[in-house]
């Protein structure tokens, strides 16, 4: 039991990785959160002139600058020179004003916290607390992103609309959640019917991503693995959880032998929570290839990266009403008795 809780922890615990915030004019800075340690970074563009390297980008080996900041911050830039440092522990953040055309002398002399940058402001804010994501927006402004937040209300959401309308249309919204009921073999929805519900789970998708759109003035943002994860680790977390959230449909609200007409809304609920929690660093925890597409559709020119989610998602959808066969085969059996007698 141990060993199959195991990924989920490492999941939800999480782990550090470096992280790298642009700073304009071709520099990256790399923190590790876990050290202090950050490294300026200059990124060299392929010469115009030479096919091999056209558009390419590499980094020159030598840091423009490196040294130490406190540990475990998060860093978003403002523009002209300055980066705003958070403490997500307790909101405490700064704003430094640093300089970046005199490099440091040697990799055996780096910068240290005093050195790096002017501090222009401080204070705290109890938005940055237990803050996942700050993206600056312009004109100093920040958007504050807390994804633990994000997981309980989407989570509360869904259970809510389960219980209202699970009487009337089964409250699938999902075209994962469709695709495991049509194809665990009880019949509970035709072929016709589900392709029904999956377009009109689509356009509700699709209209809220661009309702959002109106709503934050245009802004809209990308479906991507998060920070240094890669399109396989993303693939296989939204293959894993929309596996779980399907077979806990499958099995709380399809199975006659164990539905909980009286939970199943909270069951359902409670893998989009731990799904947001365990993966919504990874791959943002989608798990529904309407919302996938909502998103991908209202950040124009991004389109193929909801369809390549839905296909993930697709995937866990199949593969949890194929485990539902085997392991709630006692279904299948009580009919057969049925019809028998």
């Amino acid at each position: 039991m141990l060993s199959l809780l195991g990924p989920l922890l490492l999941g939800t615990t999480g782990f550090y990785r470096r992280t790298h915030t642009y700073l304009d004019k071709d520099q990256v800075m790399a923190y590790d959160p876990a050290a202090g340690s950050y490294s300026v970074l200059q990124m060299i563009r392929g010469a115009a002139d030479d096919p091999r390297r056209s558009g390419c980008q590499t980094f020159n080996p030598m840091p423009l600058r490196r040294g130490e900041l406190p540990a475990f911050r998060k860093h978003t830039y403002l523009g002209e020179e300055r980066l705003l440092e958070v403490d997500p522990q307790n909101g405490d953040f700064r704003v430094l004003c640093f300089n970046r055309t005199v490099p440091c002398s040697g990799l055996d002399t780096p910068d240290t916290p005093a050195t790096f940058g002017q501090v222009v402001q401080k204070g705290r804010l109890l938005a940055f607390v237990d803050a996942d994501l700050i993206t600056s927006v312009g004109q100093d402004e920040v958007l504050i992103q807390n994804r633990a937040a994000a997981a309980f209300s989407i989570a509360a959401s869904l259970m809510c609309m389960i219980y209202a309308l699970g009487d009337v249309s089964g409250a699938h919204f999902n075209p994962a959640v469709t695709l495991a009921i049509l194809t665990c073999g009880r019949d509970k929805i035709t072929p016709a019917d589900a392709g029904a519900y999956m377009g009109a789970q689509v356009a509700g998708g699709i209209s809220a991503g661009f309702t959002y759109k109106l709503l934050h003035g245009g802004a809209s943002f990308a479906l991507q693995p998060i920070g240094a994860y890669t399109w396989g680790q993303a693939g296989v977390a939204e293959i894993i959880f929309t596996f779980v959230l399907c077979f806990v449909v499958l099995s709380v609200a399809i199975s006659e032998k164990t539905a909980a007409p009286e939970f199943f809304g909270l069951a359902i609920g409670s893998c989009v929570t731990v799904g947001g929690f365990a993966i919504g660093g990874v791959s943002g925890g989608s798990l529904n290839p309407a919302v996938s597409l909502g998103i991908s559709c209202s950040h124009l020119g991004a389109v193929w990266t909801g369809i390549v989610y839905a296909l993930f998602e697709f995937t866990g959808a199949f593969v949890a009403s194929t485990a539902f066969k085997t392991t709630h085969a006692v279904d299948v059996d009580k009919e057969s008795d049925k019809v028998a007698a």
